[in-house]
């Protein structure tokens, strides 16, 4: 973890409606750090990279397994790793038809990228030949197993909605929660666009 990076990251006002403490938003900001510290170790580029390309001629690699099939991507969970299991979103061939639409998506994610919104996990975008992928931390638990400090959940939902309006976005649908170690991140953003006013 670069040096600084905890005294960079920083939390939502108590004005937006958050009813934590300080001591509460040290342990949402730990918990942050420790899924980005264990996203870092996990990820291999070339390992996900490999399995990106063999997803795309249709096969299905040893250690791979499909998790499910949304409206826009396809989720496979890759081979177990010591400090966290990933899942790979290979997003389907018409998501990725309209270049201007794509772009225009992955530009919403780069923003996000360089935001400390909570409830957006580390993640890496993979892209070639037009098509793309994400590399996300697997959530291994439903939302509603949160560790405490980071409740209620409507109240997470709603001050999240309003720190990505901030950031001029928002996701065009209802928020897909999961739990990783309790705790949570937005499972889902296939659905990120920019806020229309």
């Amino acid at each position: 973890m670069p040096a600084g990076l905890l005294s960079k990251l920083n939390f939502p006002n108590e004005k937006i409606g958050l009813p934590h403490t300080a001591h509460d938003h040290g342990l949402r900001q730990a918990d942050r750090l420790r899924l980005q510290d264990h996203f870092n170790q996990a990820f291999d580029h070339s390992r996900a990279l490999g399995a990106f390309r063999a997803l795309r001629r249709s096969s299905i690699p040893a250690g791979i397994r499909s998790i499910g099939v949304g409206t826009h991507f396809a989720a496979y969970q890759l081979p177990a790793m010591p400090a966290m299991n990933l899942v790979l979103k290979v997003a389907h061939e018409d998501f990725c038809s309209d270049p201007h639409q794509l772009s225009k998506w992955l530009r919403c994610l780069e923003r996000l990228r360089h935001q400390p919104i909570e409830l957006i996990a580390p993640f890496a975008v993979l892209q070639e030949d037009e098509r793309v992928a994400l590399v996300c931390p697997y959530g291994d638990g439903e939302a509603a197993g949160a560790q405490p400090h980071w409740l209620p959940l409507d109240v997470l939902k709603a001050t999240f909605v309003q720190q990505l309006a901030k950031e001029g976005l928002m996701i065009a649908d209802y928020l897909q929660l999961r739990c990783w170690q309790g705790v949570p991140f937005l499972a889902d953003m296939s659905d990120l666009n920019e806020l229309k006013i």
